[in-house]
This record gives C-alpha cells, structure tokens and sequence, in this order.
C-alpha cells in the first residue's frame, strides 16, 4: 500500500505539476475576469 502511494505521489510530482499550473492560471484567469467585470 505504501509502495503504491510512492507511485502516485511521483506520479502526480511528474504530471500533476503541468496540469495543475493549467488549472490554477485558468481559475485566476476567471478571478481576475469577475473583478474587473465588477469594477465596470
């Protein structure tokens, strides 16, 4: 079981980074769109 979590914990060090790096700039993206649609 340990073993296991090794894997997906590298896993998820070589693979996740890319896709959370896309997921974090595509929610602050729609954070920054609602504030300044706020401020017109």
């Amino acid at each position: 079981m340990v073993n296991l979590i090794k894997k997906f914990d590298r896993y998820v060090q070589i693979y996740g980074k890319k896709c959370w790096t896309q997921k974090l700039y595509a929610s602050s993206t729609t954070i920054i769109q609602m504030i300044s649609e706020e401020r017109n």
